[in-house]
């Protein structure tokens, strides 16, 4: 991969684009770039993650950061094993102080995130969303303008696009990743679909806990700018 290039491999979903891939519940994905590996977010099962990451090329010890987007199961279920074979540098919520605690019960002492902060040259947290659940997204820096990368979006997918163009000076181009759209009414997604549009959001990679009928809806609207996501997805990204 050239020197300042990103990419982005999602390493645990519900969903599986490639049958040496195990699907489970949760979400989880790799970001490299300037010769560095950030982990945003673990899964549900951390051996499930590890062996999915391992089938995808990634050796252990190699992540340097470990980001963790909110304290759910499905997204620091696999913290203890991820830690155990890497020694990362981990970004977690403020005000997530059980996951800062078995951080440094693995050794380890936290980086607890409020405001937004760049964790690697072109890699930025949102800083701490408020929301039901307080949450962090992830926010890559690329040529086309920022992309958006969320856990669950508990604060809102469209509230968090909408703090990116606040934080960082435009709209992500592209969010992906799980937006918590399952228990919505047409309405409720209408009122979304319609947000986004309006912020200028180009591309949309909706998985994990989004919800079947939402991910057809939003492949509906943005058709070709529409990505199917799942375990095995890689977008090759050019950096700011």
């Amino acid at each position: 991969m050239p020197a300042g290039d990103m990419r982005l491999t999602v390493v645990y979903d519900n969903t599986t684009l490639r049958d040496d891939l195990e699907p489970e519940w949760g979400f989880g994905c790799v970001v490299e770039v300037s010769g560095k590996r950030l982990l945003f977010d673990t899964g549900g099962d951390g051996e499930i993650l590890l062996r999915n990451m391992s089938a995808l090329g990634f050796e252990f010890p190699g992540i340097e950061l470990l980001m963790v987007s909110h304290d759910h199961w499905d997204h620091a279920g696999g913290l203890e094993e991820v830690l155990a074979r890497c020694p990362c540098r981990c970004f977690l919520p403020g005000s997530a102080a059980e996951l800062g605690e078995r951080v440094r019960q693995a050794g380890f002492e936290p980086v607890m995130v409020g405001d937004e902060v760049e964790l690697i040259p072109g890699v930025w947290s949102t800083g701490e969303l408020e929301g039901p659940v307080r949450e962090q997204g992830l926010v890559l820096k690329t040529a086309d303008g920022p992309v958006l990368v969320t856990g669950c979006a508990h604060p809102g997918v469209e509230n968090m696009a909408r703090a990116v163009k606040e934080r960082f000076g435009s709209a992500p181009y592209l969010v992906l990743g799980g937006f918590h759209m399952r228990s919505h009414s047409t309405e409720q997604v209408d009122s979304v679909v319609g947000e986004l549009r309006s912020l200028g959001v180009k591309r949309v990679g909706p998985c994990h806990c989004t919800g079947e009928k939402v991910i057809e809806r939003f492949e509906q609207d943005w058709g070709n700018d529409f990505l199917r996501v799942g375990c095995g997805f890689v977008l090759e990204l050019e950096a700011e």
